[in-house]
């Protein structure tokens, strides 16, 4: 009898053990659903973060390109203005040259006639022959003696307008 208890005792852990191998089992295959079932949800994820990434990655191309391009812009706005910055200094130069003439001529004479006004046209407005460019001259020099301008000079204008006025009459 001692055998058939322990065989009796075998059956019945053999079939505690098979049922706790069945709950593993049972319990292992909902487990590796879960993993799977959360996998599915990284790769999708994944995905949806790669194409936020490729949208983001687009747009920072596009910034920086749009970048570049205004910087080139900004070179090639700045290269002009320092060239005309150069002519104006230039000019600059040359007009004071031309003033520091027309102050000897004027030292010499008391008062104006129109022979002097012709002087002046040589200095003020020398090798211009078109009313644009004249016009233009007129303008610049406007923007350089204007009293109002740190350079200013009201006796300057006075010559200014005076020459433009008589080149306007002719």
């Amino acid at each position: 009898m001692d055998e058939q208890k322990d065989f009796v005792l075998d059956e019945e852990v053999m079939k505690i053990i098979k049922q706790h191998f069945f709950k593993e089992s049972i319990n292992l295959e909902n487990m590796r659903m879960e993993i799977e079932e959360e996998r599915r949800e990284f790769e999708r994820e994944k995905k949806e973060f790669e194409s936020v990434m490729d949208a983001k990655e687009s747009m920072y191309q596009l910034s920086r390109n749009q970048l570049l391009r205004e910087r080139k812009t900004f070179d090639q706005q700045l290269n002009v203005l320092k060239v005309e910055l150069r002519k104006l200094a230039n000019e600059k130069e040359q007009l004071k040259k031309d003033r520091a003439a027309f102050e000897s001529v004027k030292n010499k004479f008391s008062y104006f006639s129109t022979s002097d006004s012709t002087v002046i046209q040589s200095i003020f407005f020398k090798g211009l022959s078109s009313p644009d460019k004249i016009r233009q001259r007129y303008k610049d020099l406007t923007k350089i003696f204007h009293p109002d301008n740190m350079n200013g000079d009201d006796e300057m204008m006075k010559m200014i307008n005076l020459e433009y006025d008589n080149i306007k009459k002719d």
